[in-house]
C-alpha cells in the first residue's frame, strides 16, 4: 500500500458510524439552495437607485459568498452599497472606476425575516450602466 492513503480493504466498523434517515420533504428542508442575484441597472449621472431588494424567508438564513460588479461607461466612479435593512447595518460599500470582485472566505450572513438591499450609485457626470452579481446559498 502507498504511504499516506487509507487502506480501503479494511472492514467498516458500523458501530462507529452515525447514520440518519429522513423522508424526502424533511431532507429537502435541511439542504442549502444556491442563490444568485443578477442584475444590471441604468444609473443617472450623480444619482443612485436600489436594484436588489430581497427578504430572506422566515426560518432560513442567507449566506453571501461572492460579490462582483462592473460598469459599462468610460467616466466616473460607480459604487455599490449592500445593507441588512432590518438590522440597520451596512455590510459592504465599494467604489471603483472599473469594478470589483469579492470572494468571501467567511460568508456574510443575513438571518431569516431580514431584508437585503443593494443600491448602486454613479459619481460621474454621464449616465452609466452597472452590472452586479451576488451569490451564495440559503439554508
Amino acid at each position: 500500500m502507498v504511504s499516506g492513503y487509507p487502506d480501503f480493504h479494511k472492514p467498516i466498523v458500523w458501530t462507529d458510524q452515525i447514520v440518519g434517515v429522513w423522508d424526502q420533504p424533511v431532507w429537502a428542508s435541511k439542504q442549502g439552495i444556491q442563490k444568485f442575484f443578477l442584475g444590471d441597472i441604468h444609473v443617472a449621472a450623480g444619482g443612485f437607485d436600489t436594484f436588489i431588494d430581497y427578504i430572506v424567508p422566515s426560518g432560513k438564513t442567507l449566506y453571501i459568498t461572492v460579490i462582483s460588479f462592473s460598469r459599462f461607461s468610460d467616466e466616473g466612479p460607480l459604487w455599490i452599497r449592500m445593507a441588512d435593512v432590518t438590522a440597520g447595518v451596512y455590510i459592504i460599500y465599494s467604489a471603483a472606476y472599473c469594478g470589483h470582485a469579492f470572494s468571501l472566505s467567511t460568508p456574510i450572513v443575513i438571518p431569516g425575516g431580514h431584508r437585503l438591499q443593494v443600491d448602486a450609485g454613479n459619481n460621474g457626470s454621464t449616465d452609466s450602466y452597472l452590472e452586479v452579481s451576488i451569490g451564495g446559498f440559503e439554508i
